[in-house]
């Protein structure tokens, strides 16, 4: 009945405040209703809020794009109903962001991305399996999935994704945010693509005179190892020769 209430409400809101307010609310509730609420209340009405003007008022739509990640967190068990949420909804909505956008909402889309594309990855093994089971149900024949082309569009997504913020004309707080928790990702790329997409974006960043990206870049090489089995990184000699470098010529990395 709140939540329903905070929805209804949510409408008729102008101001900057209440419309934090209201996010504020739906953090609370969150925890304590089930996934339809969450899937079919809550993150519509964030989306909206996100839609509704996502270039000028940069607070609120941060706040909205925190709860969206937070409460998409939460869900246990997807709905049949829900399965292409992302397709439809959460895709589109981020794609908004994708080339511009204010400072503060990029550098909150950088540290919510790898926690919303391990929701992703699970929306999307469910939604398989909810395949399987209508062939069995039906009584067809068993196709066997190809979980590679399933998730090819939205390994696809994220990749553009992760190349604008990690590129020339991104901000450095967004660059620092995205390399602080890029094991995440490269878990939902896999090694294969970890390795053929994302590594050579990261690598990208030493060519920044940083000091702070840097050692943040340092970190997230470590972190890497935690999903890669053996990885070799040889950098091009336009790299190492570039003014200002301090890394050396070829560098590898074993990773266990």
């Amino acid at each position: 009945m709140i939540l329903k209430f905070l929805c209804a409400m949510l409408r008729n809101l102008r101001h900057i405040t209440s419309k934090i307010l209201c996010l504020e609310c739906f953090d609370l509730i969150a925890p304590h209703v089930d996934d339809v609420c969450r899937l079919q209340l809550i993150i519509p009405y964030t989306i909206q809020i996100i839609k509704h003007d996502p270039l000028s008022n940069a607070v609120v739509t941060a706040n909205a794009i925190k709860t969206m990640a937070r409460v998409l967190g939460m869900v246990k068990q997807l709905p049949p109903s829900d399965v292409q949420i992302f397709q439809e909804y959460i895709i589109p909505t981020l794609s908004l962001f994708m080339t511009e956008g204010p400072e503060l909402v990029r550098l909150t889309l950088a540290r919510c991305l790898p926690s919303i594309a391990e929701v992703a990855r699970s929306f999307l093994e469910t939604s398989i399996f909810f395949k399987e089971q209508q062939f069995i149900q039906e009584g067809k024949e068993r196709k066997p999935v190809d979980f590679k082309k399933e998730i090819g569009p939205l390994r696809n997504f994220f990749k553009d994704m992760v190349e604008q913020m990690l590129g020339i004309s991104s901000p450095r707080s967004v660059k620092i945010a995205l390399l602080s928790d890029i094991e995440t990702l490269c878990r939902f790329f896999g090694q294969e693509k970890t390795n053929e997409v994302i590594l050579p974006l990261i690598i990208s960043c030493l060519n920044f005179r940083d000091g702070q990206l840097k050692s943040v870049w340092f970190e997230s090489i470590l972190k890497v190892s935690t999903v890669q089995v053996l990885t070799v990184l040889k950098h091009s000699s336009s790299l190492a020769s570039s003014p200002g470098s301090t890394t050396p010529m070829n560098m590898l990395f074993v990773i266990h």
